[in-house]
């Protein structure tokens, strides 16, 4: 893979990039998927993961590093000035 940093923007063209490297190495070498079984969270840890998760992206929101763009929402590494 790379070493450079991939453009967010052009985030499909990265990510298949990184499929058309996979595909070239050998089965033998490529990483293996590992699948989580349903049942990995208690339901008090998986509320609890929603929970973080939603305030995290409600204060990136407010700090200003995930803005709302026509057709949906873009990341940024610094927050943009309100």
């Amino acid at each position: 893979m790379p070493n450079e940093p991939g453009d967010l923007d052009n985030l499909d063209m990265v990510i298949e990039q990184t499929r058309k490297l996979f595909r070239k190495l050998p089965p033998s070498i490529r990483p293996q998927k590992g699948y989580r079984s349903v049942n990995s969270r208690t339901p008090e840890e998986a509320r609890a993961l929603a929970r973080a998760v939603y305030f995290s992206v409600k204060k990136a929101e407010e700090d200003g590093y995930i803005t709302k763009v026509p057709g949906g929402y873009k990341m940024q590494w610094t927050a943009a000035k309100k």
